[in-house]
């Protein structure tokens, strides 16, 4: 926008310097370096090579520096200047004009000749009024784009509340708001985080961060100033050097007081914001914030319903499969007692080999019971009648291995951290599924005779092994194909992603298995 207002005013203006080439220089911020925002005149080449300049370096940089005029009638001969762009490009006289706003040093504009030229008092006098009228065309510029701009600002906050609200999905939210950073503040180097509940989780990478995300949030970690500009660094490591000459800027993302994660932006040196574009994204954090909050509800919602869903499945099968299956047993013990008097050996047989699969299967209804109801709905909508719950969740697990060591007579041996863990109710809820999925995988088909299960906090990460004595799996056999044999491994796996976990399985043919999964724990747990 500025720098297509201006150029249309530098082609008028050219004709009144008698200036072969014409070139407006725009301080960024109030830092050193000036860009070039319009030229006339001017190869492509040039402005691609002259497109920024530091105060202090080369002839534009020299009168930003001494903030006065400078002049040179012979440039190729100018050993003040560095001048081989210049030179190249066969000009051979230039002059440098500093503008000035109230004393405040806003650009500079250079004026370049083909040919060695004197200037005379009365020309240098008439390009200093030039220099005026070009500081009151910017300045105007300047306000006339920065009105529009706010005005944007307040389309795209607008447009935004309404776009992400309602997201289920923390990915889309990250999406949404990435293409209004990248086509309102024209930056292409960020990254969303969230922490807490969310463990420092990456929602959405733009530009040459993507693939070094855990560097960027380690470096803003606990940042006390949240705008604060700072420099970045050389990093090395499998991009080298690729983030030289980046500063970051965290943006809080929050509702109320509460801090749920950050914007982190990454720009040159010669870029900065402006006070009323990082308001503008304060503003963005701040929806971001109830965006977040909106979806923790309907997140807390789903396992609110989930764990009704699950009590009320396993209250039918007691009041119905269960009760039917003891009245079975009860008729075919009797029917046994008949067979006796009669001597009928062959009803006998039959009997017992109908008691013994009815009695397998009731042991397997009630263990779903059990598995189903022992992890009690009332930790989670505010009952907390129960004793074992209130004890916590290490509590809750010894009471369930202990039952599930008495119904499968497998050896259970356990490895718990002594004082108690706090976890979030998503990984709390997804945990609890996958150490039982990995129990009754050994169970029912690791032939095994002995299962550990050790849980350990260290370095922020929680982590959770199972392993076991049994036959293992096939070297040949894909572990997570969708092909009816391994649900259990891809729902653990899957659970485990969910809430930004990892997991890995070690297995091979008459050695066992071994399942790992590891969770990121906010950095306020108490371990």
């Amino acid at each position: 926008m500025v720098s297509d207002m201006v150029g249309k005013y530098l082609n008028n203006l050219l004709p009144r310097t008698d200036a072969d080439a014409c070139c407006l220089y725009l301080r960024s911020g109030n830092g050193d370096i000036f860009e070039m925002i319009a030229g006339v005149g001017i190869t492509q080449r040039f402005m691609d090579l002259c497109q920024y300049v530091r105060t202090g370096h080369g002839f534009v940089g020299k009168v930003a520096e001494a903030r006065e005029l400078r002049i040179s009638e012979n440039i190729e001969e100018d050993t003040r200047f560095r001048r081989r762009v210049t030179v190249a490009e066969g000009y051979r006289s230039g002059l440098g004009m500093p503008l000035l706003d109230s004393s405040k040093l806003t650009g500079v504009l250079f004026l370049l000749w083909k040919e060695k030229r004197k200037f005379t008092p009365a020309y240098i006098q008439a390009v200093r009024m030039i220099a005026d009228e070009v500081t009151e065309e910017v300045r105007l510029v300047h306000i006339l784009t920065e009105t529009r701009r706010r005005a944007r600002a307040l389309e795209v906050l607008y447009r935004l509340g309404g776009d992400i609200y309602g997201q289920m999905d923390l990915k889309r939210i990250g999406e949404i708001v990435s293409e209004e950073i990248k086509s309102f503040l024209d930056i292409g180097t960020f990254l969303i985080c969230l922490h807490g509940d969310y463990h420092e989780r990456c929602i959405i990478c733009e530009g040459d961060w993507v693939g070094n995300e855990k560097i960027i949030m380690s470096k803003t970690e606990g940042q006390t100033d949240p705008y604060k500009i700072l420099p970045l660094g050389t990093i090395k490591g499998n991009n080298a050097e690729m983030f030289y000459d980046y500063k970051i800027i965290t943006v809080p993302i929050t509702l109320g007081n509460q801090s749920l994660g950050r914007i982190v932006i990454g720009f040159s040196e010669r870029f900065e914001l402006e006070s009323w574009e990082i308001e503008f994204l304060q503003q963005m954090g701040w929806l971001i914030g109830v965006a977040i909050a909106n979806y923790d509800m309907f997140i807390s919602h789903q396992i609110r319903t989930t764990l009704l869903e699950r009590s009320r499945l396993a209250q039918e099968f007691h009041d119905s499969l269960a009760q039917t299956l003891a009245n079975i047993i009860l008729e075919v013990s009797m029917a046994k007692e008949v067979a006796d008097g009669e001597g009928g050996d062959s009803v006998r047989a039959r009997l017992d080999k109908i008691s013994k699969m009815v009695n397998g299967a009731y042991e397997e209804v009630r263990a779903i019971i059990q598995d189903l109801g022992v992890y009690n709905l009332r930790s989670f909508i505010g009952n907390r009648d129960d004793k074992v719950d209130d004890r916590g969740f290490l509590a809750t697990l010894k009471v369930y291995l202990s039952n599930f060591k008495s119904r499968t007579s497998l050896e259970v041996r356990s490895k718990l951290p002594r004082t108690k863990i706090e976890l979030s109710k998503e990984i709390e809820v997804q945990l609890w599924r996958i150490i039982q999925e990995a129990l009754y995988n050994v169970w029912k088909h690791a032939c095994a005779t002995k299962v550990d299960i050790k849980i350990s906090v260290k370095n922020k990460n929680l982590k959770v092994i199972v392993s076991d004595n049994g036959c293992g799996i096939k070297s040949n056999v894909p572990l997570f194909a969708n092909d009816g044999q391994h649900f259990g491994l891809i729902i653990m796996r899957d659970r485990t992603e969910s809430v930004g976990g990892k997991f890995t399985i070690d297995t091979s043919p008459g050695t066992g298995t071994c399942i790992e999964a590891s969770f990121p724990l906010n950095i306020n747990n108490n371990h």
